[in-house]
């Protein structure tokens, strides 16, 4: 059985979502915006390991903390963005039109 969190975090208000398997305790989170204290802080509260990061779509506000995440949970997650959304993501997903880098 699955279970599903959710968040709304970031410059842009992102919709972020921890999900994780029950029985294993194995969890994803799809579009980690920043502000990735909230996420770790409640995947540990639950007990859940984080293991994977998917990026729906390569707007910034999408992968924004996606670095940060990754950087503090172990073993390092398998990241998942779709190819044909590579383009946008090598160029920052659309950030400088909003002033940001």
């Amino acid at each position: 059985m699955l279970e599903i969190t959710s968040f709304v975090l970031g410059p842009v208000a992102t919709n972020t979502y921890l999900i994780a398997d029950i029985d294993t305790k194995e969890a994803v989170v799809i579009d980690p915006a920043w502000d990735e204290p909230a996420v770790l802080a409640e995947a540990e509260r639950r007990g859940w390991k984080i293991r994977q990061l998917w990026i729906s779509h390569a707007h910034f506000d999408h992968f924004g903390g996606v670095a940060q995440l990754a950087s503090q949970v172990g073993p390092p997650p398998l990241i998942a963005l779709h190819p044909l959304d590579l383009a946008l993501w090598k160029v920052g997903g659309g950030a400088a039109l909003f002033g940001m880098h």
